[in-house]
């Protein structure tokens, strides 16, 4: 039983966004986040934050447990995912990825379990370099495109490439992200698009 003083101030919400604007490549568009739930309590606790919606979002979660730096985390989420944190302290916005009005609800329940997670970034000859993002342990590159030379490479926190792929030759396989600090595409082709789907270990 969830001791008293552990238990959140605010445990669910709903928010109904408007419909986002993809940019002229057809990728998400910079939309504002949609502050949600913001909850604490007087102790820490295991907490399995719930999300759905009725379109694609990215949710954007913040938390602390005891004392110390609040972690965070951005995942992808196509209808719905859970993510389990260890938190005294919570917070989620989020940010509609569809071009109608989407309806998107949190509920956080005190309990433990394991979860899995990803988040998706598309990149563009204009917009080529990619940051691995908090939590990343592995990644998949894909075209819109059925024939590709697009090139991924991961590179190091000294600025070095520590490893290429070609994108065709990955057939979908993940890779894993290791110590990269971010991730530069190259060998665009005429309109292409690169998705970068990153695994989560929350």
């Amino acid at each position: 039983m969830v001791p008293a003083v552990c238990r959140l101030s605010t445990t669910s919400d709903v928010k109904r966004l408007a419909a986002a604007v993809p940019t002229s490549a057809g990728t998400p568009g910079a939309a504002e986040p949609v502050r949600m739930l913001t909850a604490e309590a007087g102790g820490t606790w295991p907490r399995l934050v719930e999300l759905s919606g009725k379109a694609p979002f990215e949710a954007q979660i913040a938390w602390a447990g005891g004392g110390g730096k609040a972690n965070t985390a951005a995942v992808s989420v196509a209808r719905g995912t859970r993510v389990c944190v260890i938190a005294r302290a919570l917070g989620v916005a989020v940010v509609n990825r569809s071009a109608k009005e989407n309806e998107v609800t949190v509920c956080v329940s005190d309990e433990y379990a394991d979860t899995r997670n990803q988040f998706e970034v598309q990149a563009l000859a204009s917009s080529p370099l990619v940051p691995v993002p908090n939590f990343a342990q592995t990644l998949q590159a894909a075209s819109s495109l059925t024939t590709t030379t697009a090139v991924i490479e991961l590179i190091n926190g000294f600025g070095m490439a520590k490893s290429r792929h070609d994108v065709a030759a990955l057939g979908g396989r993940f890779i894993h992200v290791g110590t990269a600090d971010t991730v530069n595409v190259t060998g665009f082709g005429n309109g292409e698009i690169v998705t970068l789907t990153f695994g989560l270990g929350i």
